[in-house]
């Protein structure tokens, strides 16, 4: 920000910093296939929002896009990978719930999908 809100404490690092830190992270971006709905009723509607993308789907890949735009520009290597899940529209159970999101979130050694057995589950 060129000139950020009087409530926020100074920059302690610029730009490029932030997204170095950034990039370093763990992060994916997963969203469902079936997110398509651009009339879908918890889908933000506003300019700014409308201007990301037209879906939850679309907006991901701009983000994505966008983030791999800076990644060249600043010359910061960056490895965030993106997945739609097939089948997943905009519900958390579909979506957290679906096999291969499961195992893409928490990969095994083995490359196998976790088996909770009854004794290892929490209260």
């Amino acid at each position: 920000m060129a000139r950020p809100p009087a409530y926020l404490p100074p920059p302690q690092l610029d730009g490029r910093q932030l997204f170095a830190r950034y990039a370093a992270r763990d992060v994916r971006y997963m969203v469902g296939a079936r997110d398509t709905d651009p009339q879908h009723r918890y889908l933000d509607h506003a300019c700014g929002a409308a201007m990301q993308g037209q879906t939850r789907v679309a907006r991901q890949l701009a983000y994505v896009g966008s983030e791999h735009d800076l990644s060249q520009r600043w010359q910061i290597p960056v490895d965030h990978p993106q997945r739609q899940i097939p089948g997943a529209a905009h519900g958390a159970v579909q979506l957290f719930g679906a096999p291969e999101a499961v195992q893409w979130i928490f990969p095994t050694p083995s490359g196998t999908a976790r088996h909770e057995s009854a004794g290892s589950r929490l209260p």
